[in-house]
């Protein structure tokens, strides 16, 4: 047998010991769901109740994302983590009842 064959043999064996090794981590990657064409999705995190500048800046961003549009006319996604209200201290104190600040 040349060494070129011995090779080729030796190489191939190698790719499938490698591939019987991550079969598994194969298996499920070839499974995993896609989507047929790539989105845009946008992630903010940290947004709570606070000054009321936060929810024009909010409003400005949905203004802006939804100027942007993928080839089926859809804006692009954004999700969002928000706090929406939180124990209001000085109003707690002053009434003497739970009172809360809003995004």
């Amino acid at each position: 047998m040349s060494w070129l064959l011995i090779f080729a043999i030796a190489w191939c064996s190698l790719q499938l010991l490698i591939l019987a090794a991550y079969a598994k981590e194969l298996r499920a990657l070839w499974h995993e769901p896609v989507l047929r064409t790539p989105i845009l999705i946008i992630e903010s995190d940290d947004w709570g109740a606070g000054p009321l500048k936060q929810a024009k800046a909010l409003l400005l961003l949905v203004d802006k994302l939804s100027g942007f549009k993928d080839t089926t006319g859809q804006p692009p996604i954004m999700t969002l983590a928000l706090v929406l209200a939180i124990p209001d201290g000085n109003a707690i104190r002053a009434s003497g009842q739970y009172c809360n600040r809003t995004l």
